[in-house]
């Protein structure tokens, strides 16, 4: 089986997903120094190496990792298959690792699996499963499920369309910080669209929300332009219409 299709809808996420992966990485090495596994070192050892540019070697890392059954390598194994960086892209092969961390438990395994099952056109059989990954997902705190689920309730994925409660989703999850989330309130409030009322005054608020997005911008505090690109592409596949 050939995956096409989801590699554009999801490579900002490879940006957040390390962000706060390094974040996470930082407070427990301090707390954890004196006490690390050697399947933690590998996974260390290979964010450094990531950081460094050596995405090869960083891959090497987290695959050895990975196959010790550590959550957190599995995931990052599972981004180098996705992305192409230090391993030659192999769909197949990303999904394989995501459902390793997924069956852990591990939100970040259960988001990227999600979304491949819930949008990719190959992986249509699966799209209910991939809506309970991303309600577990959400339930575990990641912020960009609730706009997974938004979308499943305005095109009516493995649910009835519920505009209300996509809404509801887009709205928590706006507020919490999903840039897709703030920038599809902007549409919303722009245009009028689900149920809401034109209103210019919502519609600027959530357009500074999301500019001022730190996980998404760069030195200057703009969106960056391939952020901004891909949100154009996704925004063109919801169909912004009732």
């Amino acid at each position: 089986m050939v995956i096409t299709g989801w590699t554009i809808r999801v490579f900002p996420f490879v940006i957040s997903l390390a962000i706060l992966g390094n974040i996470v990485v930082a407070s427990e090495s301090e707390e954890e120094a004196y006490n690390l596994t050697d399947v933690e070192e590998k996974y260390l050892q290979g964010l450094a190496l990531r950081n460094a540019g050596k995405f090869r070697d960083a891959c090497d890392m987290f695959e050895v990792a990975a196959k010790a059954d550590y959550a957190k390598a599995q995931l990052e194994i599972g981004n180098c298959y996705r992305t192409g960086r230090g391993r030659e892209k192999n769909p197949e092969r990303a999904l394989f690792w995501y459902r390793q961390a997924a069956k852990q438990g591990d939100r970040h395994g259960k988001f990227m699996l999600g979304i491949a099952y819930l949008m990719a056109p190959d992986l249509e059989k699966d799209r209910c499963k991939g809506f309970e990954l991303l309600k577990d997902a959400w339930e575990g705190n990641h912020v960009d499920a609730g706009f997974y689920l938004s979308v499943a309730y305005i095109k009516g994925i493995c649910v009835h369309k519920d505009y209300k409660k996509a809404l509801e989703y887009m709205n928590k999850s706006a507020t919490k910080g999903s840039l897709y989330s703030q920038v599809l309130l902007y549409k919303a409030y722009q245009k009028g669209l689900w149920g809401l009322h034109e209103d210019n005054k919502e519609a600027e608020h959530w357009a500074k929300t999301a500019k001022s997005n730190i996980r998404y911008s760069n030195k200057n505090g703009e969106i960056t332009e391939s952020v901004l690109k891909w949100l154009d592409e996704l925004l063109g596949e919801i169909q912004l219409s009732q």
